[in-house]
């Protein structure tokens, strides 16, 4: 979004939030968003990114399907980026493409070309169509998948067709994809295939089967986001009950997490009931920013009710949650959401 100039090899411009370093970062920080290309302008997916700060560490990140990856940086410092395969090829570091950018004292957009005859040797393209039950193109959804040796992908699907571009170190190795229909919460189920290096099209898939576990909430009346998928519900973790996302491609993707706590009430009969949300001996909460960060010292007002909670592993949780909240500039927020999922332990 908004205009990019061209510095050196690089296009700079502005971009919103992002979450790279954690907010407590003990340094004056700023937003960057990178993204990353091979030679012929095709996005790569992910692709393993550490950025390496003299002073405050290293951060790391991975591209999501269209060759991003964003967060937090230390300001007003020059930074070592590097890249790496991430999951695959032993997580080697791709050699001779560190390069120094920065300092920054604002947020930024960059745009980076990778050349390496790695990159270009173990790209995989898969193509295919997305629909309905019934044939009709599919708007509103994505699909999702694995290849043997580790490589994940994720592709949003807005016309019906998709295209994913990927690593991998192995060549015409089985793949699993899955797809998601948004509007009518159907899936195709996991389906396996052998890839044609480095071209593979999969044809038509259909989405027939009906979703068995999904979150979904809205902020500020906006439209319903939606998770189906990566979704892990775990009790008696440091923060109690804990219902957590970490994007669909499992790469902890901060920027799409979702990560619910809720401290049980043993007095509640199989501990349903009404919970309130707060801090320090809270009831239930949110997580980092997963997806929403308020002041925890405001007058916020979120109610979640446990309205099932299945006592054994694969029964379901019922949740709804609701109500207003100020963030830590002291904006005013709304937030509502339906969670039904299964217990993992």
């Amino acid at each position: 979004e908004g205009s990019a100039t061209l510095q050196g090899n690089s296009y700079v411009g502005t971009v919103s939030h992002f979450s790279f370093w954690n907010c407590d970062i003990p340094t004056e920080y700023v937003n960057i968003c990178i993204n990353i290309s091979d030679a012929n302008n095709t996005p790569l997916s992910n692709l393993g990114v550490s950025i390496e700060s003299e002073f405050n560490g290293t951060g790391y990140g991975v591209t999501n399907e269209t060759g991003d990856v964003c967060g937090i940086i230390p300001a007003n410092q020059i930074l070592n980026l590097s890249y790496f395969f991430n999951g695959i090829c032993n997580n080697e570091e791709i050699p001779n493409t560190s390069q120094t950018f920065g300092p920054f004292s604002q947020d930024v957009n960059l745009s980076f070309v990778l050349d390496a005859p790695e990159v270009e040797e173990y790209l995989e393209t898969i193509t295919g169509v997305f629909n309905k039950c019934d044939g009709s193109t599919i708007v509103n959804g994505y699909v999702e998948g694995v290849i043997e040796g580790g490589s994940s992908f994720y592709n949003i699907v807005t016309d019906g067709v998709f295209e994913i571009n990927v690593l991998s170190c192995n060549e015409n190795s089985n793949l699993s994809i899955t797809g998601f229909d948004y509007d009518t919460l159907e899936t195709t189920g996991e389906i396996n295939y052998t890839l044609t290096s480095p071209e593979t099209d999969l044809g038509n898939l259909y989405a027939c089967d009906s979703i068995d576990e999904f979150i979904q909430y809205s902020i500020d009346g906006g439209d319903l986001e939606y998770i189906l998928s990566g979704i892990t519900v775990q009790e008696g973790g440091q923060f109690g009950l804990e219902i957590q996302y970490f994007g669909e491609d499992n790469n902890n993707n901060w920027d799409e997490c979702f990560w619910l706590s809720i401290n049980l009430n043993p007095n509640y009969p199989n501990n349903e009931g009404e919970y309130q949300y707060g801090y320090g001996n809270y009831e239930f909460g949110f997580i980092e920013t997963c997806p929403v960060y308020p002041d925890y010292n405001a007058n916020n007002e979120i109610i979640l009710n446990l309205n099932s909670y299945g006592t054994t592993i694969g029964d379901y949780i019922d949740i709804d949650f609701g109500g207003s909240y100020f963030d830590y500039q002291g904006n005013p927020h709304t937030i509502t959401g339906v969670i039904h999922v299964k217990r993992d332990n």
